[in-house]
């Protein structure tokens, strides 16, 4: 197959898929090696219209900048507009908890996505080919995968598009040959330190020793594979309006009596309605064990986000708050005069009669009255999370006691504990004072409202 041929095979293959045609704004991610340097010749011998993408992570030395370089040259010489971006790579590994290979992964798309956006390009378009595809479909099935993971790599994914996986490597490397076209090399993919480049290096050069017509074959399997997947999915979106609803904010319900009678792959039914959660296929084993055993106690499961309570064939999952950004300062004359919109709560001068003891619409959870000294005396407020030593002195009771002791007395869950928020006086020098309310829980005795008092600085929780 001639330079022609390929360029021909590619645009008729794009044109199947909806990817990109002449004329169309395309982004192209150049690495500057062999895919990604045909990816761009062959669209701009189809008349897209191309601006070039490289990122440099600066983990190869010296190696990397001579990517850039050659990058830099190559452009000018194809007359394309070229941006490059530098990442710090440790840093985002360090803040994230992630791989190096993540790491770049998210910071490259990240940067795309937002150059995309930026230009108003319709598509990204990215490199793989058909023999990347074949090496995903075994890494994927020798880590252990559903049906989604032996698809392999989409030719369309939101505005990612791969145009080169109607094409293997070797056609790549006589197409750049037949155009006297240069490229780099990653030292990298010549190791076999990865599993990726083992598959790559190792097994597939086997398999067409062993087995010459295996392309065709594995062609055939991953079209089969992305149909029964499709089907596959259809039948999970059905199943998902039908059990899982949400009950209140950011808190999902999944009715596990509508999966009960499932008598064949109940399991994979439940992990693929709780694995956008974090749950794992673990989870859903052990979900679906407690089905079985009709379990009445309520049973708790973690993931890395979430949280999940499983009592009376509802499973319950609760997103798990981020404390540092929960925790804010409100000073409560600012939210009398000019609101806020962001705030949690709802400030208002209220008027009473005078002798007056009980305020109609204040329950001391949703709703509580202050004494109006408290604007002169200590008008900064803290709302944020609980924390273990946490005491209040609660209404209608002498002394204080532990908001844990709270939390016990009326049965609270995990969840409701983990997610509970206190308001604290607060000072001028940011010095935190005594919690003064439990929100949806219980208020403090200290600036409680007089009988004599005719008016009351009434605070809400903002619905």
């Amino acid at each position: 197959m001639n330079a022609c041929e390929i360029e021909i095979k590619v645009a008729e293959y794009a044109k199947e898929h909806n990817l990109c045609a002449k004329d169309d704004a395309v982004i192209v991610a150049l690495s500057g090696g062999a895919d990604s340097v045909a990816l761009l010749r062959i669209l701009l011998s189809i008349g897209v219209q191309c601006c070039a993408l490289h990122c440099n992570f600066g983990l190869r030395g010296a190696e990397s900048d001579r990517d850039e370089a050659f990058v830099r040259n190559l452009c000018t010489q194809l007359g394309v507009s070229l941006k490059v971006k530098h990442f710090d790579v440790a840093k985002y590994e360090q803040e994230q908890k992630v791989s190096t290979e993540m790491a770049c992964r998210e910071l490259r798309y990240a940067w795309f996505d937002e150059e995309r956006a930026l230009q108003g390009a319709k598509a990204i378009a990215v490199a793989h080919h058909y023999d990347d595809n074949v090496e995903t479909f075994f890494l994927n099935m020798l880590r252990g995968t559903g049906i989604q993971g032996l698809t392999g790599i989409r030719a369309k994914n939101g505005y990612v598009v791969r145009p080169l996986l109607c094409v293997k490597r070797e056609e790549i490397e006589a197409y750049l040959k037949e155009l006297g076209q240069e490229y780099v090399v990653d030292s990298t993919n010549l190791e076999n330190d990865f599993k990726r480049n083992k598959i790559r290096n190792v097994l597939i050069p086997t398999l067409n020793e062993l087995f010459p017509d295996y392309e065709a074959g594995m062609m055939r399997t991953l079209q089969n594979l992305q149909g029964c997947n499709d089907f596959y999915q259809s039948a999970v979106e059905e199943l998902r309006v039908k059990a899982v609803d949400k009950t209140q904010n950011d808190v999902v319900r999944v009715v596990l009596d509508q999966i009960s009678s499932i008598t064949a792959g109940r399991e994979t039914a439940i992990f693929e309605l709780i694995k956008d959660y974090g749950f794992n296929s673990q989870d859903a084993e052990r979900i679906n064990k407690c089905l079985d055993e009709d379990c009445t106690e309520t049973r708790t499961f973690l993931s890395h986000k979430c949280e999940a309570h499983l009592k009376n064939s509802f499973l319950d999952i609760y997103p798990i708050r981020n404390e540092v950004a929960d925790v804010k300062c409100l000073n409560v004359n600012d939210l009398l005069e000019q609101g806020n919109d962001d705030s949690e709560l709802v400030a208002s001068i209220e008027t009473k009669a005078k002798g007056q003891k009980m305020i109609p619409g204040i329950d001391g959870r949703k709703t509580i009255a202050l004494n109006v000294d408290i604007l002169k005396e200590n008008p900064l407020l803290i709302v944020r999370g609980w924390k273990q030593g946490d005491r209040i002195s609660p209404y209608g009771m002498k002394g204080s006691k532990l908001v844990s002791d709270l939390f016990a007395d009326n049965k609270f869950t995990s969840y409701q504990k983990h997610s509970a928020r206190v308001v604290a006086l607060a000072s001028e020098e940011g010095c935190e004072g005594e919690v003064i309310w439990v929100l949806n829980l219980r208020a403090s005795r200290h600036y409680a409202v007089g009988v004599n008092d005719e008016s009351y600085l009434k605070l809400s929780i903002r619905e």
